[in-house]
Protein backbone atom coordinates (compact mmCIF):
# COMPACT_ATOMS: atom_id res chain seq x y z
CA UNK A 1 0.00 0.00 0.00
CA UNK A 2 2.87 1.80 -0.48
CA UNK A 3 1.82 5.93 -0.83
CA UNK A 4 4.68 5.51 -3.54
CA UNK A 5 3.23 2.70 -2.66
CA UNK A 6 2.35 6.10 -2.73
CA UNK A 7 3.66 6.07 -2.52
CA UNK A 8 10.27 6.05 2.13
CA UNK A 9 15.71 1.39 7.66
CA UNK A 10 16.55 -1.52 9.64
CA UNK A 11 18.31 1.18 11.10
CA UNK A 12 21.40 2.88 13.13
CA UNK A 13 20.24 6.14 14.95
CA UNK A 14 21.20 9.15 12.64
CA UNK A 15 24.66 11.01 14.22
CA UNK A 16 24.29 14.77 13.74
CA UNK A 17 26.56 17.01 12.36
CA UNK A 18 27.57 19.27 15.82
CA UNK A 19 28.63 17.20 19.19
CA UNK A 20 26.34 16.86 21.52
CA UNK A 21 27.04 19.87 23.23
CA UNK A 22 26.52 21.75 19.90
CA UNK A 23 22.99 20.79 19.57
CA UNK A 24 19.85 23.05 19.85
CA UNK A 25 16.16 22.14 20.38
CA UNK A 26 15.69 18.43 19.22
CA UNK A 27 12.22 19.26 18.08
CA UNK A 28 10.70 22.36 18.09
CA UNK A 29 6.86 23.83 17.17
CA UNK A 30 6.85 27.34 18.11
CA UNK A 31 4.70 29.26 15.55
CA UNK A 32 5.29 32.95 16.01
CA UNK A 33 7.74 34.64 14.14
CA UNK A 34 9.39 36.43 17.70
CA UNK A 35 10.00 32.63 18.58
CA UNK A 36 11.19 31.52 15.47
CA UNK A 37 13.75 34.38 15.78
CA UNK A 38 15.07 33.79 18.54
CA UNK A 39 15.46 30.03 17.50
CA UNK A 40 17.59 30.50 14.28
CA UNK A 41 19.88 33.22 16.29
CA UNK A 42 21.12 30.33 18.28
CA UNK A 43 22.16 28.35 15.52
CA UNK A 44 25.39 28.79 14.05
CA UNK A 45 26.70 30.35 11.13
CA UNK A 46 27.38 27.10 9.26
CA UNK A 47 24.03 25.49 8.97
CA UNK A 48 22.58 24.00 6.59
CA UNK A 49 18.53 24.19 6.65
CA UNK A 50 17.01 21.54 3.95
CA UNK A 51 12.64 21.87 3.37
CA UNK A 52 12.64 18.27 1.45
CA UNK A 53 9.54 18.86 -0.52
CA UNK A 54 6.52 17.03 -2.36
CA UNK A 55 5.63 13.20 -1.56
CA UNK A 56 7.71 11.35 0.89
CA UNK A 57 10.38 9.46 -1.47
CA UNK A 58 10.96 12.75 -2.36
CA UNK A 59 10.94 13.91 0.50
CA UNK A 60 13.37 11.50 2.02
CA UNK A 61 15.63 11.78 -1.27
CA UNK A 62 16.36 15.72 -0.57
CA UNK A 63 16.41 14.76 3.30
CA UNK A 64 18.98 12.08 2.83
CA UNK A 65 21.32 14.23 0.36
CA UNK A 66 21.14 17.28 2.55
CA UNK A 67 22.00 14.92 5.54
CA UNK A 68 25.24 13.37 4.07
CA UNK A 69 26.32 16.88 2.36
CA UNK A 70 26.24 18.18 6.23
CA UNK A 71 28.59 15.81 7.51
CA UNK A 72 30.90 16.32 4.42
CA UNK A 73 30.74 19.62 4.71
CA UNK A 74 31.02 19.80 8.90
CA UNK A 75 27.44 21.87 8.25
CA UNK A 76 24.99 21.87 11.42
CA UNK A 77 21.88 20.21 9.65
CA UNK A 78 18.65 21.76 10.34
CA UNK A 79 15.30 19.70 8.35
CA UNK A 80 12.38 21.98 7.84
CA UNK A 81 9.11 19.29 7.62
CA UNK A 82 5.91 21.27 6.55
CA UNK A 83 3.21 19.28 6.35
CA UNK A 84 0.83 19.80 3.40
CA UNK A 85 -1.42 17.61 0.55
CA UNK A 86 1.27 15.84 -0.52
CA UNK A 87 2.67 14.73 3.24
CA UNK A 88 0.36 15.52 6.03
CA UNK A 89 2.23 13.90 8.97
CA UNK A 90 5.31 14.87 11.25
CA UNK A 91 8.36 14.00 10.61
CA UNK A 92 8.40 12.13 14.39
CA UNK A 93 5.33 10.13 13.24
CA UNK A 94 7.44 8.36 10.97
CA UNK A 95 10.84 8.43 12.54
CA UNK A 96 13.05 8.99 15.64
CA UNK A 97 13.71 12.36 15.48
CA UNK A 98 15.36 12.69 19.10
CA UNK A 99 19.10 13.16 17.46
CA UNK A 100 17.79 15.69 14.57
CA UNK A 101 16.70 19.09 14.38
CA UNK A 102 13.22 19.28 12.73
CA UNK A 103 11.32 22.53 12.44
CA UNK A 104 7.77 22.01 11.26
CA UNK A 105 6.48 25.75 10.53
CA UNK A 106 7.80 27.97 7.79
CA UNK A 107 11.62 30.48 8.67
CA UNK A 108 12.73 30.61 4.96
CA UNK A 109 11.18 34.16 4.98
CA UNK A 110 12.82 35.42 8.12
CA UNK A 111 16.66 34.55 7.91
CA UNK A 112 17.56 37.46 6.03
CA UNK A 113 16.92 39.27 9.60
CA UNK A 114 19.27 36.71 11.20
CA UNK A 115 22.08 36.80 8.41
CA UNK A 116 22.33 39.16 5.56
CA UNK A 117 24.59 36.51 3.31
CA UNK A 118 22.38 33.75 4.03
CA UNK A 119 22.24 31.83 0.43
CA UNK A 120 19.10 30.28 -0.63
CA UNK A 121 18.27 27.56 -3.10
CA UNK A 122 14.72 26.55 -4.46
CA UNK A 123 14.98 23.31 -6.75
CA UNK A 124 11.37 23.50 -7.46
CA UNK A 125 11.00 26.95 -8.89
CA UNK A 126 11.02 27.24 -12.32
CA UNK A 127 14.47 27.18 -13.82
CA UNK A 128 16.58 26.28 -10.37
CA UNK A 129 16.70 22.88 -10.57
CA UNK A 130 20.43 21.41 -10.13
CA UNK A 131 21.67 24.72 -8.99
CA UNK A 132 24.99 24.06 -7.21
CA UNK A 133 25.08 25.20 -3.83
CA UNK A 134 27.77 26.56 -2.92
CA UNK A 135 28.42 24.55 0.43
CA UNK A 136 32.49 25.87 1.13
CA UNK A 137 31.36 29.18 1.43
CA UNK A 138 30.82 29.66 5.31
CA UNK A 139 27.17 31.48 5.07
CA UNK A 140 24.34 29.98 6.20
CA UNK A 141 22.52 28.03 3.80
CA UNK A 142 18.72 27.27 2.80
CA UNK A 143 17.47 24.67 0.46
CA UNK A 144 13.95 23.78 -0.76
CA UNK A 145 14.08 20.17 -2.58
CA UNK A 146 12.61 17.35 -4.11
CA UNK A 147 15.37 16.06 -5.45
CA UNK A 148 19.32 15.10 -4.88
CA UNK A 149 21.35 18.09 -4.33
CA UNK A 150 24.18 19.20 -6.44
CA UNK A 151 27.06 20.75 -4.49
CA UNK A 152 30.53 22.16 -4.23
CA UNK A 153 31.12 18.86 -1.98
CA UNK A 154 30.52 15.83 -4.21
CA UNK A 155 27.62 13.39 -1.89
CA UNK A 156 27.61 10.37 -3.75
CA UNK A 157 24.61 7.48 -3.77
CA UNK A 158 26.56 5.49 -0.83
CA UNK A 159 26.75 8.20 1.34
CA UNK A 160 22.65 9.02 0.42
CA UNK A 161 21.65 5.28 1.32
CA UNK A 162 23.74 5.71 4.32
CA UNK A 163 21.71 8.59 5.42
CA UNK A 164 18.66 6.83 4.55
CA UNK A 165 19.39 3.71 6.39
CA UNK A 166 20.41 5.72 9.85
CA UNK A 167 17.09 6.91 10.06
CA UNK A 168 15.53 4.57 12.73
CA UNK A 169 11.58 4.37 11.75
CA UNK A 170 9.08 5.41 14.83
CA UNK A 171 7.80 3.17 17.06
CA UNK A 172 4.80 2.81 14.89
CA UNK A 173 6.23 2.39 11.99
CA UNK A 174 8.13 -0.52 13.54
CA UNK A 175 5.48 -2.53 14.70
CA UNK A 176 3.71 -2.57 11.74
CA UNK A 177 6.66 -3.63 10.27
CA UNK A 178 7.24 -6.36 12.42
CA UNK A 179 3.43 -7.25 11.82
CA UNK A 180 4.09 -7.32 8.11
CA UNK A 181 7.41 -9.81 8.71
CA UNK A 182 5.48 -12.41 10.48
CA UNK A 183 4.00 -12.96 7.33
CA UNK A 184 6.57 -13.50 5.49
CA UNK A 185 8.76 -16.60 3.98
CA UNK A 186 12.42 -17.20 3.08
CA UNK A 187 14.07 -14.68 1.83
CA UNK A 188 15.08 -16.96 -1.43
CA UNK A 189 11.22 -17.42 -2.36
CA UNK A 190 10.12 -13.59 -1.74
CA UNK A 191 9.88 -11.10 -4.44
CA UNK A 192 8.81 -7.45 -3.86
CA UNK A 193 6.70 -5.74 -6.22
CA UNK A 194 5.80 -2.06 -6.18
CA UNK A 195 3.11 -0.57 -8.34
CA UNK A 196 3.17 3.03 -8.72
CA UNK A 197 0.14 3.38 -10.85
CA UNK A 198 -2.08 5.94 -10.08
CA UNK A 199 -2.91 8.27 -13.06
CA UNK A 200 -5.55 10.64 -11.43
CA UNK A 201 -3.09 13.57 -9.45
CA UNK A 202 -6.30 14.74 -7.60
CA UNK A 203 -6.89 10.95 -6.33
CA UNK A 204 -3.65 10.32 -5.44
CA UNK A 205 -2.94 13.95 -3.55
CA UNK A 206 -6.05 14.74 -2.11
CA UNK A 207 -6.30 18.59 -1.67
CA UNK A 208 -3.99 19.37 -4.06
CA UNK A 209 -6.96 20.79 -6.58
CA UNK A 210 -7.32 23.55 -4.13
CA UNK A 211 -3.43 24.57 -3.97
CA UNK A 212 -2.82 27.88 -6.03
CA UNK A 213 -1.62 27.56 -9.68
CA UNK A 214 1.33 29.41 -9.03
CA UNK A 215 2.38 26.75 -5.83
CA UNK A 216 5.01 24.25 -6.83
CA UNK A 217 3.52 21.89 -4.95
CA UNK A 218 -0.17 22.25 -7.15
CA UNK A 219 -0.98 20.13 -10.24
CA UNK A 220 0.48 22.17 -12.55
CA UNK A 221 3.64 21.09 -11.41
CA UNK A 222 3.47 17.51 -11.36
CA UNK A 223 4.66 16.58 -14.61
CA UNK A 224 3.43 13.87 -17.12
CA UNK A 225 1.92 11.71 -14.48
CA UNK A 226 -0.68 10.12 -16.56
CA UNK A 227 1.55 9.23 -19.55
CA UNK A 228 4.09 7.87 -16.69
CA UNK A 229 2.14 5.72 -14.49
CA UNK A 230 -0.19 4.17 -16.98
CA UNK A 231 2.71 2.67 -18.29
CA UNK A 232 3.58 0.84 -14.84
CA UNK A 233 -0.38 -0.51 -14.31
CA UNK A 234 -0.12 -4.04 -12.88
CA UNK A 235 -1.15 -5.99 -16.20
CA UNK A 236 2.26 -4.54 -16.67
CA UNK A 237 3.80 -6.44 -13.86
CA UNK A 238 2.33 -9.72 -15.00
CA UNK A 239 4.61 -11.45 -17.15
CA UNK A 240 7.18 -10.70 -15.07
CA UNK A 241 5.40 -12.49 -12.03
CA UNK A 242 4.76 -15.19 -14.85
CA UNK A 243 8.47 -15.95 -15.21
CA UNK A 244 9.09 -16.18 -11.47
CA UNK A 245 6.49 -18.48 -10.56
CA UNK A 246 7.62 -20.70 -13.66
CA UNK A 247 11.05 -20.68 -12.46
CA UNK A 248 9.87 -21.48 -9.01
CA UNK A 249 6.26 -22.71 -7.86
CA UNK A 250 6.97 -21.92 -4.18
CA UNK A 251 7.96 -18.01 -4.87
CA UNK A 252 5.89 -15.45 -2.80
CA UNK A 253 5.19 -11.79 -4.00
CA UNK A 254 5.29 -9.13 -1.47
CA UNK A 255 2.91 -6.47 -2.93
CA UNK A 256 2.38 -2.93 -2.42
CA UNK A 257 1.13 -0.42 -4.77
CA UNK A 258 -0.76 3.35 -4.28
CA UNK A 259 -4.27 1.08 -6.03
CA UNK A 260 -5.39 -1.65 -3.71
CA UNK A 261 -7.16 -2.48 -7.10
CA UNK A 262 -3.38 -4.12 -8.22
CA UNK A 263 -3.27 -5.86 -4.85
CA UNK A 264 -6.36 -7.17 -4.76
CA UNK A 265 -6.03 -7.99 -8.60
CA UNK A 266 -2.75 -9.85 -8.36
CA UNK A 267 -4.52 -12.15 -5.10
CA UNK A 268 -6.90 -13.30 -7.49
CA UNK A 269 -4.53 -13.88 -10.62
CA UNK A 270 -1.96 -15.71 -7.74
CA UNK A 271 -3.94 -17.05 -4.79
CA UNK A 272 -1.79 -18.09 -2.27
CA UNK A 273 1.53 -16.67 -3.93
CA UNK A 274 0.46 -12.73 -3.16
CA UNK A 275 1.32 -10.76 0.55
CA UNK A 276 0.17 -7.58 1.32
CA UNK A 277 -0.92 -5.11 4.00
CA UNK A 278 -4.39 -6.00 5.20
CA UNK A 279 -7.69 -5.11 3.11
CA UNK A 280 -9.06 -2.88 5.85
CA UNK A 281 -5.74 -0.70 5.74
CA UNK A 282 -5.98 -1.28 1.96
CA UNK A 283 -9.39 0.31 2.14
CA UNK A 284 -8.67 2.74 4.47
CA UNK A 285 -5.42 4.37 1.97
CA UNK A 286 -7.78 4.65 -0.89
CA UNK A 287 -9.42 7.93 0.35
CA UNK A 288 -8.69 11.65 1.97
CA UNK A 289 -6.63 10.25 4.12
CA UNK A 290 -4.49 8.26 1.74
CA UNK A 291 -1.12 11.05 2.06
CA UNK A 292 -2.25 11.24 6.08
CA UNK A 293 0.03 9.81 9.25
CA UNK A 294 -1.68 6.16 9.57
CA UNK A 295 -1.04 5.26 5.60
CA UNK A 296 2.56 6.79 5.48
CA UNK A 297 3.33 4.78 8.51
CA UNK A 298 2.02 1.48 7.01
CA UNK A 299 3.80 2.62 3.46
CA UNK A 300 7.10 3.04 4.89
CA UNK A 301 6.94 -0.37 7.05
CA UNK A 302 6.49 -1.46 2.99
CA UNK A 303 9.35 -0.16 2.05
CA UNK A 304 11.40 -1.57 5.01
CA UNK A 305 10.08 -5.25 3.69
CA UNK A 306 10.26 -4.26 0.10
CA UNK A 307 14.17 -2.81 0.62
CA UNK A 308 15.42 -5.44 3.76
CA UNK A 309 13.36 -8.59 3.40
CA UNK A 310 12.92 -9.42 -0.47
CA UNK A 311 15.70 -11.43 -2.73
CA UNK A 312 14.15 -9.48 -6.12
CA UNK A 313 12.30 -6.63 -6.66
CA UNK A 314 9.93 -5.54 -9.57
CA UNK A 315 9.60 -1.64 -9.15
CA UNK A 316 8.10 1.08 -10.66
CA UNK A 317 9.52 3.67 -13.46
CA UNK A 318 9.25 7.25 -12.38
CA UNK A 319 9.08 6.42 -8.86
CA UNK A 320 10.41 8.25 -6.36
CA UNK A 321 9.38 5.59 -4.06
CA UNK A 322 10.67 2.86 -6.36
CA UNK A 323 14.26 4.51 -6.11
CA UNK A 324 13.72 5.13 -2.18
CA UNK A 325 13.48 1.37 -1.89
CA UNK A 326 16.47 1.00 -3.82
CA UNK A 327 18.68 3.36 -1.56
CA UNK A 328 17.21 1.79 1.62
CA UNK A 329 18.42 -2.00 -0.07
CA UNK A 330 21.96 -0.31 -0.40
CA UNK A 331 21.49 -1.31 -3.88
CA UNK A 332 22.32 -4.65 -2.46
CA UNK A 333 19.39 -6.10 -4.03
CA UNK A 334 18.91 -7.36 -7.81
CA UNK A 335 15.90 -5.26 -9.21
CA UNK A 336 14.26 -4.38 -13.03
CA UNK A 337 11.61 -2.22 -14.09
CA UNK A 338 7.98 -4.13 -14.40
CA UNK A 339 6.55 -1.23 -16.38
CA UNK A 340 5.75 -0.87 -20.36
CA UNK A 341 8.29 -0.04 -22.29
CA UNK A 342 7.59 3.86 -22.86
CA UNK A 343 7.23 3.14 -26.84
CA UNK A 344 4.19 1.09 -25.78
CA UNK A 345 2.46 4.32 -24.20
CA UNK A 346 0.16 6.51 -26.50
CA UNK A 347 -0.42 9.71 -25.62
CA UNK A 348 -3.52 9.48 -24.10
CA UNK A 349 -1.54 7.60 -21.26
CA UNK A 350 -2.30 3.97 -22.08
CA UNK A 351 -0.67 1.26 -23.53
CA UNK A 352 -0.53 0.76 -27.58
CA UNK A 353 0.20 -2.69 -26.95
CA UNK A 354 1.28 -5.32 -24.13
CA UNK A 355 4.66 -5.89 -23.34
CA UNK A 356 6.32 -8.79 -21.92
Amino acid sequence: MALFCLAVCEVIFFCMVATSSEKTVARVGVETDSKALDLLRRLPRNVLFVEPFHGLGNRLRAYACAAALAKLSSRHLVVVWIQDPHVNASMSALFDTSNLTVIDFPVAHLLSQVWTDVKKYDYNSKRRKDEIVQDKTLVPIYVRSAYVLQSQTRVGEAEISNELNSLAPSAEVQKRANRLYSFLVAKENLVGVHIRMETDIKRDVPGIGQLPSENPAGTTHMGPVERERSRCHYEAFIPHLEKFLQGNPRVKFFVASDSSLAVYALRQRYPGHVISSDARELAQCEGESRRGTSCLQSCLAEFLVLSKKTSTLILSDWSSASELIIRLSRDKVPHKVGCFAKSAVGFNGWWKEKIG
